[in-house]
């Protein structure tokens, strides 16, 4: 029976395990195969003793340990698997010969001729090619040709750029003759100048006084084609009503100096209007005064401010500029029925007296750092307000101001430019404004000229830059309400209240489908105009 320690030793022997070594070789398709290789036992290799804790029924396979001469095995299985690749070879290449493949491969190609391949452009200039010059394409109609080609008259609303002459009014005083817009229409200006002549001296009609019963009245206006009529040529910047209550006539001013006049009764020569030219730009205002029924006002973006006399039918200046200046005059508004405040661009207001020979300004006083779009009268003559660019409404005291230096009486702001400001027509207790900002607001003005809100109204007053600024305006002999244009859809006029209650909307879907910018009622009958910026005026009566 062996001893212990000789037992122990056996059992360390009979555990040995055969090493066995691993091999991966990556086949053809970059598969893994195990090549298991059973080695001899040997002196050489190195004996694993087993933990004592592991017993004879629990011990796990354990990885085989690497013999010296396994790089030597791997080595001649990768020239027996070279050999094999090499073979199989030559027997695919000895197969493909036999069938004559080769042989076709070469005659295809003999047949097949490749193209040649051009050599690259890059780096290279690109020839430069003629190019045909692209004819711009023109209207005839704007170059005032006809679609036979023959060569158009200009019409005499335009101004000639090649000529500064055009630029510059014509030196009055002119025969309002020679500045009609149509010279056939002589005959037409006697009978204009008979009808304003034969006009006397214009009171004011009381009107009314409960706002209730003018609504039902002026409910009964309406538009019809008797109604409508072309007073000038090109968009309108102006309108009024004459004053007489003989006849229904309006006065219109226009983009290029036009002043037209309209006998809405008339059923002669042209639905009764006759135009003039005595201004080469824009006409911003024209009005009547009640007390000179044959004279029409007008100031003119050339800086001249005129009137037209019916009865030595001429055009006088009252008030100009000078030319290097380049001032333009914007509205102008009566002290007395000789004396006017004029406003400039400068951001000066101009005093000026009809009854003087010379054309300068009585006297200028600087009023806005920026220029002024509207002056307006108080009825009582002592005050005026303005309307400028400074987005301000600024209320002033003529009895005090200066040539210089100027501090306004009371103001009130809007967050854009103001367009316009007016005094009511009758005591001066309200100023209606109007503004860029989308807003027309109306103040109280106390005792003491100041001014306080009375009422905001939202109003949409952006209208581009093809048609005239909104300018909302009292009815001249009533202060409870004021009309304005408006951009809704259908087209429209606006009346308001001055509390700010829209009362009453004029259209007429057949025939207005423009934008009545300027706006004004008559003194006396319940009659509005429209204007838009085609030369139209809309009467509703």
């Amino acid at each position: 029976m062996p001893s212990p320690r000789n037992k122990k030793r056996k059992q360390k022997e009979d555990l040995v395990i055969v090493s066995k070594k691993i091999r991966f070789i990556k086949n053809e398709n970059d598969k893994k195969k195990i090549v298991l290789t059973e080695l001899p036992v040997s002196s050489t290799s190195v004996k694993i003793n087993p933990s004592p804790r592991k017993t004879e029924s629990n011990i796990k396979e354990e990885k085989p340990e690497l013999c010296a001469y396994d790089d030597d095995n791997d080595q001649e299985d990768e020239n027996d698997y070279e050999l094999i690749r090499k073979k199989n070879i030559e027997d695919n290449v000895k197969f493909l010969s036999q069938i004559g493949v080769f042989e076709a491969k070469q005659q295809l190609n003999n047949l097949v001729k490749k193209p040649k391949r051009e050599a690259s452009q890059r780096g290279l200039k690109k020839k430069k090619i003629d190019a045909i010059p692209l004819v711009r394409r023109k209207s005839l109609r704007l170059a005032r040709i006809d679609p036979q080609g023959n060569n158009l008259p200009n019409p005499i609303i335009e101004a000639d750029t090649t000529n500064k002459q055009s630029f510059i009014p014509p030196e009055c005083p002119v025969d309002m003759v020679k500045t009609l817009l149509d010279p056939e229409d002589k005959d037409y200006h006697t009978k204009m100048t008979c009808t304003m002549k034969s006009t006397i001296k214009c009171t004011k009609s009381e009107l009314s006084s409960s706002l209730q019963s003018y609504l039902q009245e002026i409910s009964k206006i309406f538009l019809d084609v008797k109604g409508i009529a072309k007073v000038v040529p090109t968009r309108i910047f102006s309108l009024a009503f004459h004053p007489i209550t003989e006849k229904i006539l309006v006065a219109a001013g226009g983009k290029w100096g036009g002043v037209g006049l309209w006998d809405v009764q008339s059923q002669e020569n042209q639905d009764g209007v006759v135009a003039y030219k005595p201004h080469v730009s824009p006409v911003n205002w024209v009005s009547f005064h009640k007390d000179y029924p044959a004279y029409i006002y007008s100031s003119s973006y050339d800086g001249s401010f005129r009137y037209g006399d019916f009865e030595t039918s001429k055009f006088y200046e009252i008030y100009a500029v000078p030319d290097d200046e380049k001032i333009l005059l914007r509205n102008v508004d009566f002290i007395t029925a000789d004396t006017m405040l004029v406003s400039q661009t400068d951001g000066c207001v101009a005093l000026v007296d009809k009854r003087t020979s010379r054309t300068k300004a009585e006297s200028i006083y600087p009023v806005s750092d920026k220029a002024l779009r509207t002056v307006s009268m108080h009825p009582n003559g002592n005050y005026f307000c303005t309307g400028s660019l400074d987005a301000a409404v600024k209320l002033w005291d003529l009895r005090r101001i200066k040539e210089k230096s100027n501090k306004c009486v009371s103001e009130v702001r809007h967050s854009r430019v103001v367009n316009s400001a007016y005094f009511s027509p009758v005591t001066g207790r309200h100023i209606l404004s109007l503004s860029d900002d989308n807003t027309i607001n109306i103040y109280d003005v106390n005792k003491n000229q100041e001014m306080t809100l009375r009422k905001g109204i939202s109003h949409n007053n952006h209208t581009g830059r093809w048609l005239t600024k909104f300018r909302a305006v009292w009815h001249p002999s009533r202060e409870d309400v004021f009309v304005v244009g408006s951009m809704v859809r259908p087209r429209r006029i606006e009346m308001f209240s001055n509390e700010g209650t829209l009362i009453k909307t004029f259209q007429n879907e057949d025939l207005l489908g423009s934008v009545c910018s300027i706006n004004t009622i008559h003194p006396v009958y319940n009659i509005l105009a429209g204007a838009n910026s085609s030369g139209r005026v809309h009467v509703f009566k």
